[in-house]
């Protein structure tokens, strides 16, 4: 063999010993005596077999492919030398394959591992046994971003993305996903990767039917598990009870609970002038008892239905106005139609005058032709009613006049019709009747301080719920009480009522701000001398802190009657009592008559803010009002406030304290009681009166600072 051949056979052989013993040696799992003893003997084989010289030169530096062999070797030897050295290297070089013997270590090693396959397999069955269609989502990281990769399915996903298990499976969410849905899901999957709460959601598909879908999504460290159910038929079943609710089950028509709800909103729209008014119908079939009792009640609810397909044909007809018309029925053979919008009285009659012609032609039911002619009662609102219940009530009274008037027509109401529903006869005796069985309660109105927006004190109001009549007005009975001399039981009444709420209210605080109660008394009662004695016998009786009251006598009787009524005020305040003047404004009093009465506070009549006048001579006379109470040192209270704008008019002009509909209706006691104790802006939803309310309290604020630093 030539020299060059030798030598690089050589080289092949002692460079590969080389590194598989270094291999070896600093690869701890390969480190072991045999393997170290194997090297050893081939290495010294290698040194016996190319001969000292060689092995000299190799590790010393010397040795080059030139380099002439000293020692006399065989070719054969040689390359089978070279041959083992590159064969240790190569086996050097394989992997590690450890192989544990059969010891505990092993044995928990290999039952973790069962386990952990045998828990991927209960996870996978109950995921695909599970209702619902449900997914199992990781993360994964893009060079744009985290995407959702498909983990983990059941048959319910796989029938509602269309798609195998084994296409979906370690595949972009996105590419699998449907379209309609994918936007939701990965919202709410990021969602609740984000936050790391579950998360809940449902939506409706409009397709080629509409399907209600509901998705929860729960994560977990490495991604986010999906719960999607179809609540189609729950929200179908919703919905048909909610219908139910609201609708009558014979005819169709909306029921009274929905006339009532539709009723109140648009009679407070009026009220507050964001309608355009309304008309309200209320319909009552004339002999439709003879016609039930004589042909079966099977042949009246088809005449009843019948009724109610015309009432609605003449609905239709009127529907291509601006009018928002909901035909109703209450019970029976009586129908309400409630026409938002249509306040023009003409109008009104003429829709009217052709339900009353619709309803008169015949019914033809079951072979016979039944006639019965209809009575409608009328009432147009433009804005003077505040409740549902007394547009019902007066309406209710004109379809009785149309009745009384001959039937077949429709009657308009009006207050004379009232007037004579409450006879004196009837009506005296039922008033005694209350008086005797304490059937009176009291509201309590709230009185807002309108430099902190906290509630200052409430006023008690009179409520007498008549068991036929419902709610009667104070205006209505109170003249009637004062002429049958029953004025005094029933302020007894009131003012005790008022007394234990008082008591409730200040326990409710914990006494930490006292909150007063008015109480109007009227011109007998005060003019009584017997009055102060009477409210002292009170006062003690409930154990009432006199403080916490407020009597409040109308301007009216303290001018008309001074020489008489100014002893009782003295009195009043003796008690320890607080006096207001009512309807402050009205009794032609001068400054100089005003200061002579021993007063705490007076309260503006609200007529001199909602009246006609221009707003420049409203504020004027509402300016002065305010400012000669301020100059005798009581504060002044505006009643009445109905709107945004009468309180921001008020606040302008400095006013004290405001009462009325903007910010809280007349309330029983357990309403009162959690308004004082939450306060005003956790009572009422309306945001921009609360930062009117605070802007005036800081102006207040700032004021009062610049005026005390020039006091200074």
């Amino acid at each position: 063999m030539p020299d060059s051949l030798q030598t690089f056979a050589t080289a092949i052989a002692m460079g590969a010993f080389t590194l598989a013993f270094m291999a070896a040696w600093f690869e701890a799992p390969k480190r072991t005596a045999s393997t170290l003893l194997g090297l050893l003997a081939l290495a010294v084989l290698s040194y016996s077999a190319l001969g000292t010289s060689t092995v000299q030169a190799y590790f010393t530096g010397n040795f080059f492919p030139n380099t002439p062999m000293t020692d006399s070797i065989s070719s054969a030897k040689l390359a089978g030398l070279a041959i083992a050295g590159v064969g240790v290297l190569l086996y050097s070089r394989r992997p590690v394959q450890i192989t544990l013997a059969d010891t505990p270590i092993k044995r928990v090693l290999e039952s973790r591992s069962l386990d952990l396959r045998n828990a991927r397999h209960l996870a996978e069955s109950m995921l695909r046994s599970a209702l619902g269609a449900k997914i199992v989502l990781s993360t994964e990281q893009t060079s744009t971003g985290k995407v959702f990769v498909v983990k983990m399915v059941n048959g319910s996903i796989e029938q509602l993305f269309g798609a195998p298990a084994s296409k979906l499976e370690n595949q972009r969410l996105e590419k699998v996903c449907p379209q309609h849905m994918y936007s939701w899901l990965n919202k709410l999957a990021t969602e609740a990767m984000e936050t790391g709460l579950p998360c809940q959601d449902e939506r409706r598909f409009d397709g080629r039917h509409t399907q209600w879908f509901e998705m929860r999504a729960v994560a977990f460290p490495t991604g986010v598990t999906v719960n999607i159910s179809d609540v189609t038929d729950r929200r179908r079943i919703e919905d048909a009870l909610r219908r139910e609710a609201m609708t009558d089950p014979l005819t169709g028509l909306a029921n009274r609970a929905h006339l009532k709800q539709a009723l109140g909103e648009a009679v407070h729209r009026t009220a507050m002038g964001k309608g355009k008014g309304l008309s309200l119908f209320y319909i009552d079939f004339d002999r439709f008892k003879v016609i039930n009792d004589s042909l079966g009640h099977d042949t009246g609810d088809e005449l009843l239905c019948s009724i109610a397909t015309r009432l609605v044909e003449a609905v239709d007809e009127r529907k291509q106005s601006d009018y928002k018309i909901l035909p109703a029925r209450l019970g029976g053979d009586e129908f309400v139609v409630l026409a938002e919008g249509m306040s023009n009285d003409a109008e009104a009659a003429d829709f009217a005058s052709d339900l009353i012609h619709r309803f008169a032609q015949p019914h033809l039911i079951d072979g016979n032709s039944i006639v019965t002619t209809a009575s409608i009662g009328l009432v147009t609102d433009h804005g003077s009613y505040h409740r549902a219940e007394a547009i019902l009530r007066d309406v209710d009274m004109a379809m009785y006049a149309a009745k009384e008037a001959g039937k077949g027509r429709f009657v308009v109401f009006e207050q004379s019709l009232r007037d004579r529903a409450l006879s004196a006869a009837t009506f005296e005796n039922d008033l005694r009747t209350a008086v005797e069985e304490q059937n009176f309660d009291v509201a309590f109105q709230p009185i807002i301080d309108l430099t902190t927006g906290d509630v200052h004190s409430f006023e008690a109001l009179i409520r007498w719920k008549h068991p036929v009549r419902g709610s009667v007005a104070p205006e209505e009975f109170i003249p009637l009480a004062e002429e049958l001399d029953l004025i005094v039981p029933i302020g007894e009444q009131v003012l005790r009522m008022a007394c234990h709420a008082a008591n409730a209210i200040r326990e409710a605080t914990k006494g930490e701000k006292p909150i007063p109660i008015a109480v109007n008394h009227s011109k007998l009662e005060l003019l009584s001398t017997r009055f102060v004695e009477q409210l002292a016998d009170i006062i003690q009786e409930t154990g009432t802190n006199p403080s916490l009251l407020k009597i409040e006598v109308t301007e009216s009787v303290c001018v008309k009657h001074q020489s008489t009524i100014v002893p009782v005020l003295n009195g009043i305040r003796a008690l320890g009592v607080q006096t207001v003047v009512d309807d402050f404004g009205t009794g032609d009093s001068s400054f100089s008559c005003i200061e002579q009465f021993p007063v705490d506070q007076l309260k503006i009549d609200r007529r001199f803010l909602q009246s006609d006048r221009d707003l420049q001579t409203r504020r004027a006379i509402l300016t002065s009002m305010i400012e000669m109470a301020q100059s005798l040192g009581v504060p002044a209270v505006c009643e009445g406030i109905e709107t945004k704008d009468e309180l921001d008019l008020m606040l302008t002009l400095g006013c004290d304290l405001g009462q009325g509909w903007v910010f809280a209706e007349a309330m029983p006691i357990d309403a009162a009681i959690e308004l004082a104790t939450s306060g005003l802006d956790r009572w009422i939803e309306n945001m921009p009166l609360l930062e009117a309310i605070e802007a005036n309290a800081k102006r207040v604020a700032s004021d009062r600072r610049k005026s005390d630093r020039r006091a200074a």
